[in-house]
């Protein structure tokens, strides 16, 4: 990861406490915390159109990871 690319995060949310999980992978701890009810109900309006499913892989398997 390139000190380039820490500053650019830094430049694009300035004030907010970023932590570096990984190569290219950024924490923004708390950054959506205020819009939690907003994207909770933006997420129920998707689900009610779309369930969640569990898709299945070519093998035959079940991923864990259930998406709409």
């Amino acid at each position: 990861m390139s000190r380039r690319a820490d500053n650019a995060m830094a430049e694009l949310f300035p004030g907010e406490p970023i932590e570096i999980i990984g190569p290219g992978a950024w924490w923004l701890r708390g950054f959506a915390s205020n819009d939690v009810p907003a994207l909770l109900r933006a997420i129920e309006r998707i689900a009610a159109v779309s369930p969640f499913r569990n898709m299945v892989t070519p093998g035959g398997f079940t991923m864990s990871v259930a998406m709409t």
